[in-house]
């Protein structure tokens, strides 16, 4: 749309500090991928707290409703005001990689043409993100089993006779 911008992708490098740092200036858009940024202060610039403060726009979720936490916090800190809009798509990202198509279904004749109910997201979200919880710990345990077999295979640790 011809908006100027910075990108970032969670490169950890001074570059990507200093711009994360300078996002809270007036007029400026910072896009950042993934958790960019981890660790730098956005301080907002002048008058950027009488238009409204920070505000920021998240078009996925994480697997992890901590990092969506850790996201949503980059605004309104410290008592600065700021806002956060979520944007989801049930065909996009974590949601579309796990809502079931019955469930895409339902959803959609809930809202028909209007979004969902935010209600209704919230709950499809939560089910979603203790899903996906559910596997990761599932694999994790898995590898965990599979790691002590291959320990016990080879027989390290074992007495020898």
């Amino acid at each position: 749309a011809g908006v100027a911008h910075q990108r970032l992708d969670a490169r950890q490098d001074g570059a990507e500090a200093a711009c994360v740092a300078r996002a809270g200036d007036a007029g400026r858009v910072t896009v950042a991928t993934q958790m960019a940024g981890r660790g730098t202060d956005i301080r907002l610039g002048d008058g950027v707290a009488a238009r409204g403060g920070l505000h920021v726009i998240a078009c996925q979720h994480n697997a992890s409703p901590r990092i969506d936490r850790q996201l949503h916090g980059r605004c309104a800190r410290g008592g600065d005001p700021g806002r956060v809009l979520t944007l989801l798509a049930l065909d996009e990202g974590l949601l579309g990689r796990r809502v079931s198509p019955a469930l895409r279904r339902l959803l959609a004749l809930a809202s028909g043409r209007r979004p969902l109910p935010a209600w209704l997201a919230r709950l499809t979200l939560r089910a979603v993100q203790g899903a996906e919880a559910r596997r990761e710990r599932a694999q994790r345990a898995a590898l965990w089993r599979s790691d002590r077999e291959l320990v016990r295979g080879l027989g390290f640790g074992a007495r020898r006779e």
